[in-house]
């Protein structure tokens, strides 16, 4: 049996997930990749800087810039975000505003996703459509 990137070899189960709502729209990130969920606050902005960077802030003495992750996914509906997601793999590391983290556990993978950013779509246990972000992808778009 081949193991799947996330870690897990059980058929049509993915390994662990925080669940993230970004407008009308709900988005999955592998646990693995989130190093903490931080209040938004009010991120310093750049001037010059492109809309879907909302700024700096600094995480446990660490500067790290905070991205609009509605802009990047042309996520649906209107927005309102409160927290930021710190995704790291490797060096690179950077923060992604969104609306409501709605929790973390496993998501049933249903079918690979075409959309740029995303690598497969799930259904949460509400019932609702899940795209699961590859955090390498997003983090290696920011460059």
């Amino acid at each position: 049996m081949e193991m799947r990137r996330n870690g897990s070899d059980e058929p049509g189960v993915s390994a662990v997930y925080v669940h993230v709502c970004v407008g009308a729209e709900t988005y999955a990130l592998p646990v693995g990749d989130v190093q903490e969920v931080v209040p938004l606050g009010e991120p310093t902005p750049l001037p010059g800087a492109p809309r879907s960077l909302l700024g700096l802030m600094t995480v446990h003495g660490r500067v790290i810039a905070v991205f609009d992750l509605a802009a990047y996914l042309e996520a649906a509906g209107e927005r309102s975000p409160k927290r930021v997601a710190v995704v790291s793999h490797g060096a690179a590391r950077a923060g992604f505003a969104v609306d409501e983290v709605l929790g973390v556990g496993p998501l049933p993978t249903t079918a690979a996703s075409d959309r740029p950013l995303l690598t497969a779509a799930g259904i949460g246990e509400d019932g609702r459509l899940i795209g699961v972000i590859d955090s390498v992808q997003l983090l290696a778009s920011l460059a």
